[in-house]
């Protein structure tokens, strides 16, 4: 009983603590006017790369673009970022507000705690496939990384969770199906009978 509650709990709380920190970035992030300098280093490798990352700031080269058709290519271009951003991470805040409500408000329903964990896996291993441009460095990559060992580790135990479940509710049906047990009374006048 123990084992089950410990890891029914690891698997919530991983679930809660990945959704709360989901929630905060992306909070982060939306009100930011400037997101790209969140996480300098990580912006600095995806935008610019490994040659120039370190002589020039994402400020910088967005301050050298320059257009013959438009005259202010780096406002277009600041523009497009800043509804890129802030479209990912409300997406992002969405995501971890569902997570957060499947955790509170239908902790029993097994099928669907089972596909949070499967479904955010799967979007982890997108996401690092993706973002595989950062930096190791960066804000993105640290925390990429440790969501994608806690979800291996809550993963885990719900699957044992639910194993142990299974197996409880087979010993429950084994019990029921069981006759009950003869008081000695019983079984002797069922001696008897048979002698007789």
């Amino acid at each position: 009983m123990v084992s089950l509650r410990l890891f029914s709990f690891i698997s919530s709380v991983y679930l809660f603590l990945g959704a709360s920190a989901g929630m905060l970035l992306s909070w982060v992030f939306l009100v930011s006017p400037r997101p790209w300098s969140i996480d300098v280093t990580g912006n600095q490798s995806l935008f610019l790369g490994n040659t120039l990352r370190g002589g020039i700031t994402v400020e910088q080269w967005l301050a050298t673009l320059k257009s013959d058709v438009h005259g202010d290519a780096a406002s277009v271009v600041k523009e497009i970022l800043l509804a890129q951003y802030r479209f990912s991470a409300l997406v992002f805040l969405l995501a971890s507000l569902l997570m957060v409500f499947i955790v509170f408000l239908a902790p029993r329903n097994r099928v669907l705690n089972l596909l949070t964990h499967f479904g955010f896996m799967a979007w982890l291993i997108v996401f690092g496939v993706v973002m595989r441009p950062l930096s190791h460095d960066s804000i993105h990559s640290k925390f990429y990384f440790s969501m994608l060992i806690f979800n291996i580790i809550g993963t885990v135990s719900y699957v044992f969770y639910l194993h142990k479940v299974q197996i409880l509710i087979k010993e429950r049906k084994e019990k029921e199906l069981k006759p009950p047990p003869q008081s000695y009374r019983e079984h002797q006048e069922e001696k008897k009978d048979k002698n007789q």
